[in-house]
């Protein structure tokens, strides 16, 4: 609970005060309480600013995926190695509270502004909380974002390799609203490379491709048709080295 939302349901600092030495809650940082016993979970703090603060947050990328049961190498569990991939949906950069920062330190928070609007966001529950989760479909647009800098070539590779259920008319709205020419050749070259079921009822042509080429690595391989020059795989086949 922040304190700002304390605040406008009626609970003056002084009435906190009391709470906190009769034992009842507890300050986890700067503008967060607790109760006394509960160990906060990152869902709890998330919802906090969703709902209280009406920060536009949201679940992405790669924990998105994994909620959806669509990503490798991870177990979602409550743990301090476990990273959080948060995203902020709209133009206005918003900082994290410093008490969320500090005290969930497995969240990482993306800035990157993809798209102009909540399209492909949903609830889902976790923990019995209901929180903003990008669906599949804006989950992985938002993980080609971060190629190569955060996530490598060859994770994301083999996650585009599971996404057989990608709802092709959600996926043709994202991809014309997306604002990342890289992530955007990216998820079309994968998507054709896998013969996801979607990709043959995408409309390209609508699609802002923009221009010039594109390099996810060097020392790779150039997709002509993509524009776009993608790290070695030995599945690769009939593309220029570059």
């Amino acid at each position: 609970m922040t304190s700002r939302w304390l605040s406008q349901c009626g609970y003056s600092p002084q009435l906190l005060k009391k709470y906190e030495t009769a034992g009842w809650v507890r300050k986890i940082g700067q503008g967060a309480y607790a109760k006394l016993k509960d160990e906060p979970s990152w869902p709890g703090g998330l919802v906090a600013l969703q709902q209280q603060l009406n920060l536009p947050l949201h679940v992405g990328g790669l924990s998105a995926l994994e909620l959806h049961g669509l990503a490798q190498y991870i177990a979602f569990e409550e743990t301090h190695q476990m990273k959080i991939f948060l995203y902020n949906t709209t133009e206005k950069r918003n900082n994290l509270p410093k008490w969320f920062a500090d005290y969930f330190n497995n969240c990482i928070y993306y800035q990157a502004y993809l798209f102009e609007n909540e399209i492909g966001l949903e609830e889902k529950s976790l923990q019995g909380i209901k929180l903003f989760v990008s669906s599949a479909e804006r989950a992985i647009i938002e993980l080609l974002a971060l190629v190569p800098n955060i996530i490598s070539y060859q994770h994301v590779y083999e996650i585009s390799e599971n996404l057989q259920l990608l709802r092709p008319d959600l996926m043709q709205k994202l991809l014309e609203q997306c604002k990342s020419i890289k992530a955007k050749r990216l998820f079309l070259y994968l998507a054709d490379k896998h013969q996801l079921p979607c990709f043959s009822y995408l409309n390209v042509s609508r699609i802002d491709l923009g221009t010039g080429k594109r390099m996810i690595s060097p020392g790779g391989h150039y997709v002509a048709k993509y524009q776009l020059a993608v790290p070695k795989n030995e599945n690769d086949f009939g593309e220029d080295d570059v």
